[in-house]
C-alpha cells in the first residue's frame, strides 16, 4: 500500500508540471506588453511600407522589444487600422490624450501597436 502513495505522489507532480507547461504554452505574454496612457500623438507617419508609424509625447520607447526607440507601428494588414487611424489623427488634431497597447513584437521593425482609444 506504501507503493501506492508513492505512485498517487508522483502522478500529482506530474500532473501539476504539465498543467503549469500547458498554461505558460497558451497564455498570452503580457509580461512583454506595453500600456500608455494620458499621452497625446506627437507625430503619424505613413509610408510605402506594410505599416503605419507614429509616437507620443513624452515616450522615448515605445516597448522594450526594440529598446531606445519611440516609434510605434500598426500593421497595415490590421483590421482595424482604419479606425486605429481615426483615433490617432483625431487625438493629434484636437489635443486629446490615448491609450496604446503594444504586444511586444515587432512590425516593419518597430513595437507592433493592437490597440489604441481615446482616454476619457
Amino acid at each position: 500500500m506504501m507503493w501506492m502513495t508513492d505512485l498517487n505522489r508522483i502522478i500529482s507532480r506530474i500532473f501539476v508540471a504539465l498543467l503549469g507547461l500547458s498554461a505558460s504554452l497558451y497564455s498570452y505574454p503580457t509580461w512583454a506588453a506595453t500600456y500608455r496612457t494620458g499621452k497625446t500623438v506627437a507625430a503619424i507617419q505613413g509610408d510605402t511600407s506594410a505599416c503605419m508609424y507614429f509616437t507620443l509625447d513624452g515616450v522615448a520607447e515605445a516597448d522594450p522589444v526594440k529598446p531606445g526607440t519611440p516609434y510605434f507601428a500598426v500593421p497595415l494588414n490590421n483590421p482595424n487600422v482604419q479606425l486605429i487611424e481615426s483615433i490617432l489623427l483625431t487625438a493629434r488634431a484636437t489635443g486629446r490624450t490615448v491609450y496604446v497597447r503594444t504586444d511586444g513584437t515587432l512590425s516593419c521593425s518597430y513595437a507592433t501597436t493592437f490597440l489604441v482609444g481615446l482616454d476619457p
